[in-house]
């Protein structure tokens, strides 16, 4: 390996140098890897390009093979779907630190090292990634969505993450307040070095807390999405203007809240039509609720005049059916 340019050229151009490989005065590959836009590479630029895809195989068919790993399932299975584009967006750089991160004093500190070096490949930490060899690939999937979830955090993961505190016992709601200001902190700074003190399923558990605050009998606020006899919504702000709703959080910047409330909205206004329900509520921002009207003039309107199958056929072709219209 060298980083003189003139020695890759001289190794290029079959020229004897002060190396040898064996018996070999020049090497029998060459592969050279380009930072940035060098101004000059001379014959270099004549190399055949090497996808950094098969770099990344290589390296982690070579990182499968090593003794701390050869023979135990679940990290074979690591490195294969290391290797075959879970995030695929990696750097070899990426890559090559966490490889040599995972490399410990014993094999059992190795394999541990798997779900505790994630950070190096911008994962949350994984204690239980190797726990079931079938599981790896999708645990990696999820704990890549998980981090894009945190970046582009919206209001209502928001309050899970504050409700996550309230639901914790006494003991540790101080702890679980500190985890969650240590994943706030990520948040805001995306500093890679806190995903190691951020552990994947407790994020997961942490997003996974209801949003929603109900009212108990005696008037004290839950918020484990449950309501108990005589129960009542919270103090929630009511909405039923959808158009303004939307129009509001564009103009503030809430792009990321208006896409997850309008798929929301998607996928309950087709459950609420399956089920013959009246109307369908959705959380939004910190405290309020938006209500939409299942049966709306408008809806009424499209379903009694101009469908297909009514009025002569008002509406023809490819857009006649409900879901299109």
């Amino acid at each position: 390996m060298t980083e003189e340019l003139s020695t890759a050229i001289k190794w290029r151009n079959e020229t004897e140098t002060e190396f040898s490989w064996g018996d070999q005065k020049v090497p029998d590959r060459i592969v050279v890897f380009v930072r940035g836009d060098p101004p000059k590479l001379n014959s270099l630029h004549r190399l055949t390009g090497l996808p950094l895809g098969r770099v990344r195989v290589a390296i982690c068919d070579l990182m499968s093979q090593r003794d701390e790993f050869s023979g135990n399932s679940p990290a074979e299975a690591f490195w294969e779907a290391l290797g075959s584009g879970i995030e695929s967006n990696l750097t070899i750089r990426s890559i090559a630190r966490f490889a040599v991160s995972c490399l410990k004093d014993t094999n059992q500190e190795s394999l541990d090292a798997i779900g505790q070096e994630l950070h190096e490949l911008s994962l949350f930490a994984d204690s239980g990634l190797l726990s079931d060899a079938a599981e790896i690939e999708n645990r990696l999937i999820r704990n890549g969505e998980l981090v894009d979830r945190t970046i582009h955090i919206t209001n209502r993961d928001r309050k899970r993450l504050i409700n996550s505190i309230k639901n914790s016992n006494e003991g540790g709601r101080n702890e679980q307040a500190a985890f969650i200001e240590r994943l706030r902190r990520f948040q805001r700074t995306n500093d890679d070095g806190l995903l190691a003190e951020l552990e994947f399923e407790k994020v997961a558990d942490a997003f996974d807390t209801t949003s929603k605050r109900l009212t108990d009998d005696s008037g004290k606020g839950s918020t484990d999405g449950t309501a108990g006899k005589g129960s009542t919504s919270s103090r929630y702000n009511r909405r039923t203007d959808g158009e303004s709703v939307g129009i509001e959080l564009v103009h503030q910047g809430e792009i990321e809240e208006a896409s997850t409330l309008s798929q929301q909205l998607d996928k309950d206004l087709d459950e609420a039509i399956e089920n013959d329900e009246k109307r369908v509520e959705v959380d939004f921002g910190d405290d309020e609720k938006l209500i939409i009207d299942v049966d709306s003039d408008l809806t009424h309107f499209i379903n009694r005049f101009i469908t297909e199958d009514r009025f002569g056929g008002i509406v023809k072709g490819e857009f006649a059916d409900r879901v299109h219209l």
